[in-house]
């Protein structure tokens, strides 16, 4: 994890006004209690509030190990919520335990701010994980919003009420309204300003709502035009009258939006997160909303602050999706614009899957990885819907390479094998997903449960004809021979399958996937030189295509024959290679690997105090793993004699005295450092 402070939250855009007061009673609170819940309506400023806390604490050093934000209002499976918190943490996943575990043994050392942002659809999931990870760490404290208390045993809540002081509402909305209006300074009348404030009972939500129509209507037409709407919705069943105000606010602002900007915004309700102009074209253009139109009617909502944007992106608040759903509803548009998404996003995966062996792959992941949140929402909906489970199949496994290469291997199996139980039938998106799923085992060390699955994929290319399937499954087979350890069996179906993947012609990640676990599997079996050129030849190869995540994996593998037959600055070379490519993918696995090998590497060459420190860095990364070193039998072999050699050239407390210093390193820091050439002498 990196560490961080108040710097690593999302930007403040606008002041935070008239929350002086709070801002220090939450933190006499949080300096009491290890969990405290920011409780109010929606729109009450909850997040606002989390955030400036957050911020002040992380540089206030109370928290040395940072402050992190958890968004949870696009999750909606409570299984993956402690996935989600991994993810923002950094904390890669591990196939042997359960992810709550590994995230509990992660933070069970660290002084650290946790921000869990939007509960309330996940009131029991969210306090059983915070009960958790705080019995496990007691150095960590937890920041939550939510419209309903968790109701965990240390919980202290802390209710958010709407802006009490007419002073502070007032100048809320003249801020707002300045920023709509920066090319007017005329007197905008306080006291209708005050009235106005007192009717939206100091909602910051309906406040900043009501200043956004200030481009077009004056202070005395939005009190008019409120009126109008408390007439039109004095018979509303809303319960408590706050949420009668704000649902009375945003419902008055859907009343001055204009048709197009009316459908446009129920329609982007789909969206579970940050979307992009071509995303919105793709799935709300249609009866009543042509697509060369929904820019500019985007720009409007943006304008009259429904959208936010940031950079080239936008999303809908939450309260305001949520309205926005109850009006698809209304308007009967909501399956078909459900299915709309699905497929966009499906269509998205395709063009992703196709596309992965080629150049411009990070820059591609990382574009994929913004769309995360939709990825699942198209999934939940395909698994929810009896008519959609084909396809939920098909964008399961289109992911598989989104799943491997950002480390969300137990994410992508659960999604995989919810979708093969819902599509028993044999057929060709049935067998990619079954090969995908033994791919993501197998690379979480689960062999067993990976030669089920691949048994499975050999029934069902029985009845099919599926050559590319069929070649795939080989690949893995050779993986799951390596893995157990037998690399004289892993060399047979490795060199079938990159015959098999010829015999298609064309270029696919899958014929480099069989080449690396070729050369991998020639190493196990001491056969180097061959191993070297293998190897190699997929290097140059990934290069020819613009591959990235394999060319890393050959070019490490490559490099620890290179230390074995004595090249030792080849070996430097293609370790540091590998490094970068790891670290830009994010992958944690990787990363250790590489850095075990400069450490080896600098051992050979003499250069001991380097390579104890290196050392300490590589355990750091390892722990973080929550697992011993694994890999190639070569390459635990060579940390051993890595350890006794530095040990006998600089002595024993010299070399624990350079290794702690890498082992205190945060784990992404001390890649850095490798990266930069910043080592002992």
């Amino acid at each position: 994890m990196t560490r961080s402070r108040g710097d690593e939250l999302p930007a403040e855009t606008t002041s935070l006004i008239g929350r002086n007061r709070e801002v220090r009673e939450i933190e006499a609170v949080l300096a009491r209690a290890r969990l405290v819940t920011l409780t109010g309506i929606g729109g009450v400023g909850k997040t606002r509030l989390a955030l400036r806390v957050a911020r002040r604490a992380g540089h206030g050093g109370a928290f040395p190990d940072g402050v992190r934000l958890v968004e949870l209002s696009p999750l909606r499976n409570p299984h993956l919520l402690a996935h989600t918190v991994s993810a923002a943490l950094g904390v890669p996943e591990q196939a042997a335990f359960p992810q709550e575990d590994v995230l509990a043994a992660f933070l069970a050392d660290k002084r650290l701010l946790l921000v869990l942002d939007t509960c309330e659809h996940l009131v029991k999931p969210c306090a059983d994980l915070a009960t958790r990870l705080l019995t496990a760490a007691p150095g960590l404290r937890i920041l939550a919003t939510s419209r309903i208390p968790l109701g965990a045993p240390a919980e202290r809540r802390y209710a958010v009420e709407p802006l009490a002081d007419d002073r502070h509402a007032v100048a809320l909305f003249l801020d707002r309204a300045a920023a709509a209006r920066p090319d007017t300074d005329a007197p905008l009348g306080e006291e209708a300003v005050r009235r106005l404030c007192r009717r939206l009972d100091g909602i910051p939500l309906a406040i900043e709502l009501a200043a956004g129509r200030m481009r077009s209507l004056t202070v005395d037409q939005l009190n008019e035009r409120l009126d109008d709407r408390f007439g039109v919705l004095a018979g509303s069943r809303v319960s408590a009258p706050r949420h009668q105000t704000m649902l009375t606010t945003i419902g008055w602002s859907h009343e001055l939006c204009r048709p197009p900007e009316r459908l446009l915004w129920a329609r982007l309700s789909v969206f579970a997160g940050p979307f992009d102009e071509a995303d919105a074209r793709a799935v709300c253009a249609g009866p009543g909303l042509p697509a060369e139109h929904v820019g500019r009617v985007l720009a409007n909502l943006v304008d009259k602050s429904i959208v936010l944007r940031s950079g080239g992106r936008y999303r809908l608040l939450d309260t305001l999706r949520e309205y926005g759903a109850d009006w698809l509803v209304k308007l009967g548009e909501d399956d078909d614009l459900r299915h709309r998404h699905r497929d966009h996003y499906l269509d998205k995966a395709r063009r992703f899957d196709e596309s992965w062996c080629g150049p411009g792959q990070i820059a591609r992941l990382r574009r994929i990885r913004a769309d995360h949140a939709d990825f699942r929402a198209a999934l939940e909906f395909c698994f929810g819907r009896t008519g959609a489970h084909a396809s939920g199949l098909e964008l399961a496994g289109r992911l598989t390479h989104f799943w491997t290469a950002t480390g969300l291997l137990t994410e992508g199996r659960r999604h995989l094998d919810r979708a093969l139980a819902l599509c028993p039938e044999p057929s060709r998106a049935g067998a990619r997903a079954l090969w995908a799923a033994a791919l993501l085992a197998v690379t979480q060390g689960d062999p067993d449960v990976a030669d089920r699955r691949l048994a499975e994929c050999r029934a069902v290319l029985a009845r099919i004809d599926d050559p590319h399937a069929d070649a795939w499954a080989t690949t893995i087979e050779s993986v799951v021979a390596v893995a157990r350890g037998r690399p004289t069996r892993a060399v047979a179906p490795a060199v079938a399958a990159q015959r098999a993947f010829a015999r298609i012609g064309r270029p696919d990640v899958g014929a480099l996937h069989a080449r690396t676990v070729h050369g991998i599997a020639l190493i196990d079996d001491r056969r180097l030189v061959e191993a070297r050129e293998v190897l190699d030849d997929a290097r140059e190869q990934a290069l020819e295509l613009g591959e990235d995540w394999l060319r890393s994996h050959a070019e490490l593998f490559a490099g620890m024959t290179r230390l074995t037959l004595g090249d030792t600055a080849a070996a430097r070379r293609s370790a540091v290679a590998a490094l970068e490519v790891k670290q830009a993918f994010g992958d944690r696995f990787g990363c250790a690997v590489a850095v075990d090998l400069t450490a080896q590497v600098a051992a050979v060459r003499g250069e001991a105090r380097r390579a104890a420190f290196l050392v300490g860095v590589a355990d750091a990364l390892w722990r973080s793993l929550r697992t011993d070193r694994v890999g190639a039998p070569l390459l635990v072999e060579r940390h051993g004699e890595c350890v006794a050699s530095v040990r006998r050239q600089i002595g024993d407390r010299a070399f624990t005295l350079l290794r702690d210093q890498g082992r205190a390193l945060d784990p992404d820091e001390g890649v850095a450092r490798v990266l930069r050439g910043e080592l002992p002498a």
